[in-house]
Formats: structure tokens, sequence, C-alpha cells
């Protein structure tokens, strides 16, 4: 600890639980910056949102906890209610409004409603279940259907796809 920079760095499998946020954070190496109220992760970073049930792993992470905000880079991977599973190179997900934004190779799995999202940009509003999407994107939904399309919105519990882009749907026979 260096009480001058008020900066804390830990190594070696740490965790911190914050009770009141309602968040646990492990990773090989963790630095807290208390000046600016900012944790930052790097090796086997696990972020648990207890009251939202989501659990974000990445390679590094940094946690602002004044904005409750976190940004993801490397092999991020979020994990929703143990079925929905987003992954992707980067994330920024804000706490306060439950809004994930992934980018780079994104791959949304949900195996409950049965549907897989591919696409470069995307944005889950988790308290709407609305997924939208920036550039080209392929849809697979139910096992039957390929959906080509780009800068989508998708309404998860109305099962509604619409994009103002040229749409090509492929029914498999499988």
């Amino acid at each position: 600890y260096n009480k001058i920079k008020n900066l804390l760095v830990t190594e070696g499998n740490v965790e911190i639980i914050d009770t009141i946020k309602k968040i646990k954070i492990n990773s090989d190496k963790l630095t807290y910056n208390k000046n600016k109220e900012i944790i930052t992760t790097n090796g086997n970073v696990v972020f648990v949102d207890i009251k939202q049930n989501l659990t974000i792993l990445s390679d590094s992470a940094i946690y602002e906890k004044n904005k409750e905000f976190i940004s993801t880079n490397k092999n991020s991977k979020a994990i929703y209610e143990k079925n929905k599973i987003i992954t992707a190179t980067k994330f920024d997900y804000s706490k306060n409004t439950n809004i994930l934004i992934a980018s780079g190779d994104v791959k949304v799995e949900d195996e409950i409603k049965d549907y897989i999202i591919e696409t470069k940009t995307l944005t889950y509003f988790k308290n709407e279940e609305r997924i939208t999407t920036k550039g080209q994107t392929v849809f697979f939904i139910q096992s039957k259907y390929e959906i080509e399309s780009a800068d989508v919105i998708y309404l998860v519990n109305q099962n509604h796809l619409s994009s103002d882009k040229k749409t090509k749907i492929i029914k498999n026979n499988s």
C-alpha cells in the first residue's frame, strides 16, 4: 500500500467483495486507486454483479466505483442467468442502467430462447430485453432460420426482429 498515492496493489488470486454495491471481483492482479475510486484488474478477471445475476470474465478490466461502470478488454464473456452468454473482445457495462455494449467479434447465445447472434457491435438493454446491433449481423433462430441483415433491433421477449437494411432469410431444412 502506497500511502502517498493512496494506491493498493495486490497479486495472486485477489478477491474484493462489496456488500453495499453487491459486487464481487476476482483477479490475478488488482490495483485500487482510492483517490479516484478505480479498480484495475489483470489476469483471470471475474466480475460478479449479484443484484443483476451477471458474471463477466475477461483478461483485464477497469471498474469505476463511483460511476458503477466496468470496461473489459480481451477475451470478454458475460453470462446472464446461466443461459445467455455474450462473448466479445471488449465490453462496456453500466451497472446503473444495466446496459452492456459489446464490440469486436460479438456472439450471443441463448440456449433457452434458442438463438445465436453474430455481429461486430451490439448493445444489450437488459431491463428492456432489447438487443441492437451495428453493421452486418447474422441471426440463427430456433435452429431453423438464418437471417442476414445489418443494424438490427431484436426485442427478445416478443421474439421480434427488425431492420431498415436489406435482409435475407434462409430456412434450414435440418
